[in-house]
């Protein structure tokens, strides 16, 4: 009951960080959540000694807890790091603010002791596991339409200066001279592509993305992908 305690504790000082902030308060905040690492850990080492390695490695809910304890530790050693090294070339800060994300992982030990919360969370992992053929799916899917909008509309979305649609791209100086700008939703490459047909697949602002590729590629090519892709997804 006091580790779910300072768990929940640990969740309302996470809670209270803020931006912008003075020093002051940061350095109260970072010494808070140093003391309840320094509670997770003596837990992990005391369950160590307890246990045994053996049967403290049985448990899958002891090995989650070390897990967290470990990235801590990175974190934490980061951050006081690049407190002393202000000057060094890796910026520490960056990878230690990162790694702060496992502060916030803590609140799932609460399953240990929250029969509740503990269902809850074996539930979604069990559905999860029932739905795998389903992700698979829809992977196959995304990468599908993918490749389509690529083969379709690559290297196609171009504006000028009035907003008016630039025919084929093709690399020339003149018309490259004429381009002003180009959505950020585009099929010019395979990463660009994967988050348009992303988008488009979640009802998120399709229909600009449809009437952009309209403009430029013709109503018919465009109605054919994005109807299709919202159709069948």
């Amino acid at each position: 009951m006091f580790i779910a305690f300072c768990i929940g504790l640990n969740t309302v000082i996470l809670a209270l960080d803020r931006y912008p902030s003075n020093s002051i308060y940061e350095t109260l905040i970072e010494y808070t959540n140093l003391i309840f690492y320094g509670i997770f850990l003596i837990e992990m080492i005391m369950k160590l000694i307890g246990q045994g390695i053996e049967s403290y490695f049985k448990d899958a809910q002891n090995i989650f807890d070390m897990i967290i304890v470990v990235l801590s530790t990175i974190d934490v050693s980061m951050y006081f790091y690049s407190k002393l090294n202000e000057d060094s070339e890796i910026d520490f800060g960056s990878i230690s603010q990162v790694l702060r994300i496992s502060r916030l992982i803590r609140v799932f030990k609460l399953a240990r002791t929250w029969r509740s919360f503990n269902y809850f969370l074996t539930t979604i992992g069990n559905t999860m596991t029932k739905i795998s053929a389903f992700i698979v799916l829809l992977a196959l899917f995304l990468f599908m339409f993918t490749i389509v909008g690529m083969e379709m509309f690559s290297n196609t979305l171009r504006f000028n200066y009035n907003n008016d649609p630039i025919p084929y791209y093709s690399n020339s100086s003149n018309e490259t001279s004429l381009i002003h700008s180009y959505p950020a939703y585009n099929f010019d490459n395979i990463s660009d592509a994967s988050m348009t047909v992303f988008v488009g697949l979640a009802n998120d602002g399709w229909t600009t993305l449809y009437f952009n590729h309209a403009r430029v590629n013709g109503l018919g090519a465009a109605s054919a992908f994005f109807i299709s892709l919202v159709v069948l997804g």
